[in-house]
């Protein structure tokens, strides 16, 4: 078995979920916390621990028992190696062989792409309503080609730090959609926001714009039934261009899927995390 923390929401959870699948194929996973994960993909032979009552608190302290034992060896234990751009997954096994705790990481490096198994999709369940809702917000607009914009704001005005955080201007999104308009002059932009009050505000004017907020599990489904995407610096926008891409791939399209160069690190001008950039996202 393979034991592993939950770290980060939704988008990191399917990161790590299509990690430890691709590494351990055959093992039985224990993923303690994730609860967003268990409710929008189908997850094969893995286990939730999900205590109610003291919730993380209670899962924290499991995971800290379970360090104790593996720095003793009687359980084994690994985790992501990074050298450079270059990353692997690392592990041993422990004296009693039953037990496999992987330390928490959010695995966010081009190397694991691979990773992710062709089966891995959401449930049915939030995509046909996703579908639905889109398609009345394209009739909104007039119809057109739906393209999602992702804007993330909440803990990325301050990170990774208060002076270059990740959070992007109103002009960045403006410059993306004109980049999209230039390709697909029919787009729709169908923005999803941890702050749609932000959005509304900074991006009054654009042409084309409609807005959706069907919780976190909802946002994503939507947006991987678009056919592009404007994406801000997270996870989830990774998600849901991966979901959508694959998508167009089935029914032989492609679309504009544009990101900020040097990913969290756009303020800085330095790749953050190191290596995760992707040969068909446009950067700018």
């Amino acid at each position: 078995m393979i034991v592993f923390q939950e770290a980060g929401r939704l988008g990191n959870q399917l990161l790590q979920y299509a990690v430890l699948r691709a590494h351990f194929p055959h093992e039985r996973l224990v993923l303690l916390g994730f609860g967003a994960l268990r409710e929008a993909v189908a997850c094969e032979r893995t286990w939730f621990v999900q205590p109610r009552g003291l919730g993380r608190s209670l899962v924290s302290r499991l995971h800290r028992v379970l360090a104790w034992c593996a720095a003793r060896g009687w359980i084994g234990e690994g985790g992501e190696v990074r050298s450079g751009d270059a990353c692997r997954l690392e592990w041993r096994r422990g004296r009693l062989g039953a037990l496999t705790l992987i330390r928490l990481s959010f695995f966010q490096h081009a190397d694991f792409e691979a990773c992710i198994a062709p089966t891995l999709a959401l449930r049915e369940r939030w995509l046909e309503p996703a579908r639905r809702a889109l398609a009345e917000l394209l009739a909104q607009a007039g119809g057109g080609v739906p393209v999602f914009v992702h804007v993330r704001r909440g803990d990325y005005a301050s990170f990774p730090s208060p002076e270059a955080p990740a959070a992007l201007p109103a002009a960045w999104y403006r410059a993306a959609m004109d980049h999209v308009r230039a390709r697909e002059p029919a787009a729709v932009f169908v923005v999803c926001s941890d702050n749609l009050d932000w959005a509304r505000q900074e991006l009054e004017g654009e042409p084309r714009l409609v807005y959706c907020d069907r919780g976190e599990i909802g946002d994503l489904a939507l947006m991987s039934s678009c056919a592009g995407g404007v994406m801000s610096p997270s996870t989830f926008s990774w998600w849901a261009a991966v979901f959508a891409r694959r998508a167009l791939a089935a029914a032989g399209r492609s679309g504009a899927f544009v990101a900020p160069r040097y990913w969290v690190g756009h303020r800085s001008g330095a790749w953050y995390p190191g290596g995760f950039r992707f040969d068909w996202i446009s950067y700018l």
